[in-house]
């Protein structure tokens, strides 16, 4: 069995995947990471606290959040686990 953190891991993994599979992953993950980043940042702001206080280790604003930020992160995760079952879809088609 490969060791997850090996090269040769990433290497088999990029070459077993179409590039579109890749960017379609990559683009899920930035969607994710950055907009949920952005959104927790905006909360803070919107708190009365400074932008920066969600880069604090286990401060999660979760419990705080109004119904439009949960609506935004509930959009935030269907958009990106769409992009993950596009790029699903499209490295394992249909016979």
């Amino acid at each position: 069995m490969t060791d997850p953190l090996s090269l040769d891991f990433f290497d088999k993994v990029i070459a077993n995947n179409s590039p579109i599979t890749l960017i379609l992953a990559a683009l899920a993950f930035l969607i994710w990471f950055i907009g949920a980043n952005i959104l927790t940042a905006f909360h803070y702001k919107r708190v009365g606290q400074s932008m920066w206080t969600g880069l604090l280790p286990f401060k999660f604003p979760f419990w705080k959040f109004n119904a439009n930020e949960w609506s935004i992160l509930a959009l935030l995760l269907v958009v990106a686990l769409g992009r993950i079952a596009a790029a699903l879809e499209l490295n394992n088609p249909k016979p």
